[in-house]
């Protein structure tokens, strides 16, 4: 899963609400709870990131990047063992698949703030050609 491919998904996924109300910014969303949901989940994304650092770039132990997650990131202790653990220091998940979420879903919004809805959503779905985080931009010219 450590694949362009995969980092398109993954932003098509954390953008599915915005889509699907019409909007492109988390604060366009017409319920305050929703809001703070979505937030919620794009904090956890830059959790998964913040492993992925931690273990593999700064080479940090596995409590010391639960600790982490936990205080900044608002993760359970569940959660926090699973990404500085089996998640975080798999050789290809942790290294490349956890940073891929939010780097897909910022890609994702930066497109779907750029095109229109009816030439975007057509284009990431692969409707206009088999697609992924960089071959995106082939198919928008």
């Amino acid at each position: 899963m450590n694949t362009r491919a995969a980092t398109l998904f993954e932003g098509i996924a954390n953008n599915a609400i915005l889509i699907a109300h019409g909007v492109t910014e988390v604060e366009q969303l017409p319920d305050e709870d929703l809001q703070i949901g979505v937030l919620l989940a794009l904090l956890q994304d830059d959790a998964k990131n913040q492993s992925s650092y931690l273990t593999w770039g700064e080479g940090r132990p596995q409590a010391e990047v639960a600790a982490t997650l936990r205080r900044d990131f608002l993760v359970t202790e569940e959660r926090a063992d699973k990404l500085s653990g089996a998640w975080g220091r798999h050789p290809l998940l942790g290294r490349m698949y956890l940073p891929a979420y939010r780097a897909g879903t910022e890609r994702v919004a930066e497109l779907r703030r750029t095109y229109p809805a009816d030439r975007i959503l057509p284009a990431i779905y692969g409707c206009s050609g088999l697609v992924d985080i960089v071959t995106i931009d082939e198919i928008l010219k």
